[in-house]
């Protein structure tokens, strides 16, 4: 299985009037790839605190599945993304005009010559200053099964699936 990675970073951009501005750079191997970028919460006391529609949410941010588990519930309510944009032919994005805070990254699963690309949800805090932050996000990519593949699959799946209730009947 292949392995595709995104790198994100995060710095100070158009600074004006005493006002931080930010931005998230994205980069992937893989360009028009869709991406959604939510504001989740704020650092308070060296912890993530979560706010606006993720404060509702019991999810142990130190928890190395945090953002898998947050991505699971913007999927579950159907939360809207605070920007959402496709990487262009280099296979990047900025988002711009961001204010410190924390944020959730999630991207979009996409195929591309029979492998299927899944990015991985990553949390990213944009603090009130210090250098440029990086990270570096693995995407898991899997060879697509041929539709008759999925379908012997789903037989098999079937045929077990009665098998079982027989059983149990008699």
């Amino acid at each position: 299985s292949l392995l595709l990675i995104v790198v994100i970073s995060a710095g100070p951009a158009n600074v004006s009037a005493g006002e931080s501005s930010k931005e998230i750079h994205v980069s992937c191997e893989q360009q028009d790839m869709v991406f959604h970028l939510y504001q989740i919460g704020r650092v308070e006391d060296g912890s993530i605190v979560l706010t606006g529609d993720f404060a509702k949410y019991d999810v142990d941010m130190k928890d190395l599945a945090a953002a898998q588990t947050l991505e699971a519930y913007v999927k579950q309510d159907g939360l809207m993304a605070l920007k959402t944009a496709r990487t262009d032919a280099t296979g990047t994005i900025a988002f711009a005009d961001l204010q410190p805070a924390v944020y959730l990254l999630c991207g979009e699963a996409k195929t591309h010559n029979g492998t299927l690309y899944i990015p991985v949800a990553a949390v990213i805090n944009l603090g009130i200053t210090g250098p440029v932050q990086s990270v570096v996000v693995k995407t898991e990519s899997h060879e697509k099964e041929t539709e008759e593949e999925t379908q012997t699959t789903e037989r098999e799946e079937e045929t077990q699936t009665t098998e079982k209730e027989e059983e149990t009947q008699t």
